[in-house]
């Protein structure tokens, strides 16, 4: 029986997308302990703690999430909204 994942990718990348930018610049550079995991863990309906924090924390390093490129994308998408209203 293969591993769960104990991190659903989509609901990660949701949570990535509310946090303010300096937040996500933050992510890099930050511990597992660091309050914004704790945060990201909340905005996914999991609970803040230890075990979350790290699944987070891994899935960021495993995935190679880069901070800019996630700016990038939620600027590219405000313009599109912008421009679609």
């Amino acid at each position: 029986m293969p591993r769960q994942r104990r991190i659903d990718e989509d609901a990660f990348k949701t949570a990535l997308r509310s946090l303010s930018i300096d937040q996500i610049m933050s992510l890099d550079n930050c511990k597992t302990s660091a309050d914004v995991w704790g945060e990201i863990c909340i905005k996914m309906n999991r609970g803040n703690n230890a075990e979350n924090r790290r699944a987070c924390f891994d899935l960021w390093k495993r995935k190679e999430y880069k901070p800019e490129q996630i700016i990038n994308n939620l600027q590219q998408v405000f313009v599109l909204n912008k421009f679609l209203m």
